[in-house]
């Protein structure tokens, strides 16, 4: 399969924590994980915070060029944080870059900018980048009232592109709120696209303690069900 590609239903959903404690559980099980942040916005300085966590969950460094090729200082959307600069994203440089890592790491983690339909370009979002690099997507969902409607609505997209919904993995969200603690269950009820894991909210801690606690809490879930989506190819 190559890897994943990581993509949330909207931004802030908690996909770069999540990328990096995958990649981090991939690591702690003896393979050679490579990470990347296609485009990133809101970058003061290159890689990015997201490239940063990406690379320490994998315990690696990658060339900044590599690890994201695109970078813009604006927290705005990657074709307005683009052209605010001057400058246009490429698939092609995108591509290039994962095709340079694919050669000396697998699986990938791909993490996308934003939510599935993310602008990049003109008539080019997240999702078709998701589709050249032909990766199963594993949906981050910041876990909420509304986040059924948004995963489905994901899911269904993902799939209508000929692409595997690979599986989904809420994230956060208070305790005590009924549809935080409903949703999982409802939605095992509306879609057979696989429950990966809820990530409770953690407390705010140093980089390195977030992401091996994050890790930690999911590992179990990620290693059966890397195993099960290696096993059947990836089908959707």
């Amino acid at each position: 399969m190559g890897g994943l590609f990581i993509t949330g239903t909207d931004t802030d959903a908690g996909k770069t924590l999540v990328g990096a404690a995958i990649a981090r559980i991939f690591a702690d099980a003896g393979e050679t994980p490579g990470v990347m942040k296609p485009v990133a916005s809101g970058v003061e300085t290159p890689p990015g915070h997201d490239a940063e966590w990406l690379m320490a969950g994998a315990r690696v460094r990658h060339p900044h060029d590599l690890v994201c090729p695109y970078h813009f200082r604006a927290p705005l959307s990657p074709h307005l944080a683009a052209r605010r600069e001057g400058e246009s994203i490429r698939p092609a440089g995108m591509l290039g870059a994962y095709s340079k890592l694919a050669a000396h790491y697998d699986p990938m983690i791909v993490e996308g900018a934003g939510g599935w339909y993310a602008p990049m370009a003109r008539g080019y979002f997240m999702a078709h980048l998701a589709q050249d690099l032909r990766l199963p997507v594993l949906i981050v969902a910041a876990n909420r009232l509304g986040c059924v409607n948004h995963v489905l609505l994901t899911i269904e997209s993902i799939r209508a592109l000929r692409l595997t919904a690979a599986g989904v993995i809420l994230n956060g969200g208070d305790p005590d709120d009924e549809a935080v603690r409903t949703n999982p269950e409802t939605l095992m009820e509306m879609t057979d696209c696989p429950l990966v894991g809820v990530l409770p909210r953690l407390p705010q801690m140093a980089c390195e303690e977030t992401i091996a606690r994050a890790a930690e809490l999911l590992r179990a879930d990620v290693l059966a069900w890397w195993e099960d989506l290696r096993g059947d190819g990836g089908a959707a």
